[in-house]
C-alpha cells in the first residue's frame, strides 16, 4: 500500500560542489524538514516542514552555506564561553546538514501530526 503512495519516489542530486536538490517524482506532495528552506523562507532552523508538490525540483541544501553557519556557531560558542559555560555540541552543528522526508503526510508545528 505505502508502494502505492510512493509512486516513482523521489530523485536527489549533487549539483555545483555541494548543492543537494529533491526532486519530486511522485503523483503525492513530499514533506522535508531542511534547515536551508527554513533559512530561505526566513522561518527559525527546525521550524518547518515544506511541502513538495510533483514534478517539482528544488535547492534542498547548500553546502557553502551550512559551513558558513558552523563556522559561525562555532565563533560565538567560543565567544560565549570565554564569559560564560556554555557548550556546543556537534549535533548542533549536525542539525545544519539533516534533511527529513516524509511521503504523502507532513509533520511539525503546521500540521495536526507533531512527529
Amino acid at each position: 500500500m505505502n508502494r502505492l503512495y510512493i509512486g516513482k519516489g523521489v530523485r536527489v542530486e549533487c549539483r555545483n560542489e555541494g548543492d543537494v536538490w529533491i526532486r519530486c517524482n511522485s503523483e503525492q506532495a513530499i514533506f522535508l524538514q531542511s534547515y536551508y528552506l527554513d533559512r530561505e523562507a526566513g522561518r527559525a532552523p527546525g521550524d518547518a516542514v515544506h511541502k513538495i508538490y510533483p514534478d517539482a525540483c528544488i535547492k534542498v541544501f547548500d553546502l557553502y552555506q551550512c559551513f558558513s553557519q558552523m563556522d559561525q556557531h562555532v565563533k560565538m560558542a567560543l565567544h560565549t564561553r570565554m564569559r560564560q559555560t556554555n557548550n556546543l555540541s556537534v549535533d548542533d552543528l549536525r542539525r545544519l546538514c539533516v534533511l527529513r522526508l516524509s511521503f504523502v503526510k507532513g509533520w511539525g508545528p503546521d500540521y495536526p501530526r507533531q512527529s
